[in-house]
């Protein structure tokens, strides 16, 4: 299941402009925060972030080499 729709909209921009090192303790702390009450999947949430920063860097070294 993917944990990408239980986050809100502006915890998930938080997210991706953190650095990684950051990443899991800032989505636990949000996790024990009055608007997720544990209801957030913490390893599989860093794994999609992480695949998502992945595909987006590819996508734009593939966009400057179509440039170059």
């Amino acid at each position: 299941m993917d944990p990408l729709p239980a986050l809100e909209t502006r915890d998930l921009d938080m997210l991706l402009a953190l650095p990684s090192e950051e990443l899991l303790g800032s989505i636990m702390r949000l996790n024990n925060g009055a608007r997720y009450h544990g209801r957030l999947n913490a390893i599989e949430l860093v794994t999609r972030l992480l695949e998502m920063r992945q595909r987006s860097i590819q996508g734009i070294t593939a966009d400057a080499s179509l440039h170059s």
